[in-house]
């Protein structure tokens, strides 16, 4: 057996799959919300017994391997290796990497030297004893810096640089990580005095750092951030998800902060379903990191999320994909680090009580422009109103109008008139809405379905032979169904029972798309259940039915051709196959 069919083999796709996407048991499939497109209805399936996927709302699918490569944007060896290491399956070494995949695989060996080292210098070396004093002058234990991999970077310009050097990798190779900057005299550390945190990726492989000054300088940058690399992309990670996700998971709930201090704080004062996004504006990649461990966001930002625009901007986009948005009241002049450090109880109360997000604004706005006079109701609905606007759900919308004409004591009517008037703006780009797969006609429908009944029928020869007697399986119009029903039938000649397994290694690649979406189809849910054989029959008489339409079509065009040339004789025969289709099309009906 090849590495390829013993990583299939060892891996549980219903596992893997379900450590991202919450999955329930259909029948003898799996469904759940199609990670890679916006849903609120699952149409994702995932099959344990061929260890495949498919979505039939965007139409994507495969297997362990393509879902690892479409859900984290990797290349097929990247996903090999991945899935390789999970199986516990030593690869044997190849040559054809390609020289992107091949760079990315010492990228992330850099980097996790590189976190080791500056978890070493923070934890056990002299040098790092005044951010190991900072740190638990902060509350910090040394349980909590190593979950973190807090590490310290020292004040000399090249400590990192050199130690990598040693173990092999090449100045090039530093640059292009970010760690290492080219000066005029040579190379130098892009960390230096700082405290370092480091950014993992879901795997928990380090992908990049964050470093903050011990000691504020008028002329420096209090944070600084590795640049983009073959590795990171800004704003695709949330910090601390590599750890908090199974609390997520857990409670449904994802409690989103800005920064490093305000994530670990949060974490060490009892609120563990927490991740930072390193910033204030939430971006659509995080969006959808979050959406697959949790249906609620709980904004803990710094920022007035009211008032702020990048802010609105990123829950426009939370809230068009579906997510249950609340905001947490942070006391005045405090952030998230500050107010969990100074009494873990009430941050663990205030994150538990916050209020939906379309609340918090018209509370905020109110609070701000009051209510007593004309002018003060319009400052509230300007701000107000275009928040609504872009409410998805027209249920929770209708709320939010009834809510603001009751605190304003104004007509829900005139409310609802000044909202029609704003055009609402969607958020997500185009490549972020589902991408519906073509749509396929009626018949071809139709033979999908025929073939699905064959393939996932209890007695498959004998559900092959009810299909012949009624059509010819050579006759059908969808290329790809017609073949794979031929190699079916030659399947069948050779065999006693169906292994689907089996047939589908015998098939070319370009017909296992549509194999596979076959067999997924819920034939309960369409309609078959216990009543396979009349299904055959009702499904094959359409067939039929659209065969002969399409010939009636056909013998129409040429009647009218051939009344413009009065051609008599042509005439009476084609009137002769219009009359016999039209009884037969009748009959059927």
């Amino acid at each position: 057996m090849d590495e390829l069919n013993q990583i299939r083999e060892r891996t549980s796709i219903v596992d893997l799959i379900s450590e991202t996407v919450p999955l329930k048991k259909a029948g003898r499939n799996f469904k759940g919300l199609c990670p890679f497109h916006q849903e609120k209805t699952p149409s994702f399936v995932v099959s344990p017994e061929r260890a495949i996927w498919h979505c039939f709302g965007c139409g994507k699918g495969g297997d362990c391997f393509t879902f690892l490569m479409e859900l984290e944007h990797l290349e097929f060896p990247e996903a090999l290796k991945i899935l390789a290491d999970r199986a516990g399956i030593k690869l044997v070494k190849r040559s054809d990497s390609s020289r992107e995949v091949r760079l990315k695989e010492r990228l992330l060996e850099l980097h996790a030297l590189a976190n080791e080292f500056y978890h070493y210098l923070l934890t056990k070396h002299a040098v790092g004893e005044r951010a190991r004093r900072y740190l638990k002058e902060r509350g910090m234990t040394d349980a909590l810096i190593k979950t973190f991999s807090l590490g310290f970077a020292p004040q000399a310009w090249d400590n990192l640089g050199k130690f990598l050097r040693k173990k092999g990798f090449t100045p090039q190779e530093l640059e292009v990580s970010g760690l290492s900057l080219r000066g005029r005299s040579g190379w130098f550390d892009r960390f230096r005095d700082r405290i370092i945190f480091s950014l993992k990726n879901q795997r928990g492989n380090t992908v990049a750092f964050s470093g903050r000054l011990l000691v504020a300088k008028a002329d420096t940058a209090k944070y600084i951030n590795s640049p983009e690399t073959p590795l990171y992309v800004k704003g695709d990670q949330l910090y601390g998800l590599s750890i908090t996700k199974d609390h997520i998971r857990k409670s449904g709930i994802a409690v989103v902060v800005e920064g490093e201090f305000d994530l670990i704080s949060s974490y060490q004062a009892g609120v563990t379903n927490v991740v930072a996004i390193k910033g204030s504006a939430l971006t659509e990649a995080q969006i959808r990191l979050i959406k697959r461990f949790a249906e609620r966001l709980v904004l803990a930002l710094d920022k007035d999320v009211a008032g702020d625009a990048a802010s609105r901007r990123g829950i426009e986009l939370a809230d068009q994909a579906g997510l249950e948005i609340r905001v947490v009241d942070i006391p005045s002049g405090k952030d998230p680090d500050e107010a969990a450090r100074e009494n873990a109880h009430l941050w663990q109360k205030a994150v538990a009580a916050a209020v939906p997000f379309y609340d918090f604004i018209l509370t905020s706005a109110i609070a701000r422009f009051g209510t007593s006079e004309a002018f003060a109701k319009k400052k509230v609905s300007d701000e107000v109103l275009p928040q609504l606007s872009k409410i998805v759900n027209p249920i929770v919308q209708a709320h939010y109008v009834k809510l603001l004409a009751t605190k304003l004591e104004i007509n829900e009517e005139k409310v609802s008139e000044a909202l029609k008037n704003i055009k609402p703006q969607l958020g997500f780009t185009k490549k972020t809405l589902a991408v519906a797969p073509t749509p396929r006609t009626h018949t071809e429908l139709i033979e999908e379905m025929i073939l699905a009944l064959v393939i996932q029928a209890a007695d498959p020869p004998a559900a092959l032979n009810l299909v012949s007697e009624q059509i010819d399986p050579s006759d059908l119009t969808d290329g790809v169904i017609r073949r794979i029903f031929m190699s079916l039938i030659d399947y069948l000649s050779a065999h006693e029972k169906l292994d689907v397994n089996e047939l589908a290694r015998g098939l070319p690649p370009e017909l296992m798309p549509t194999l596979d979406r076959v067999y997924l189809i819920d034939l309960a849910q369409a309609g078959a259940g216990k009543y396979w054989e009349q299904e055959i029959r009702r499904t094959t008489s359409l067939l039929k039915q659209d065969s002969l339409r399409r010939k009636i079509s056909g013998l129409a065009t040429e009647v009218t051709a051939a009344e413009k040339r009065s051609d008599e004789a042509s005439l009476k025969e084609l009137n002769t196959q219009l009359n016999t289709a039209t009884t037969a099309l009748k009959r059927l009906s």
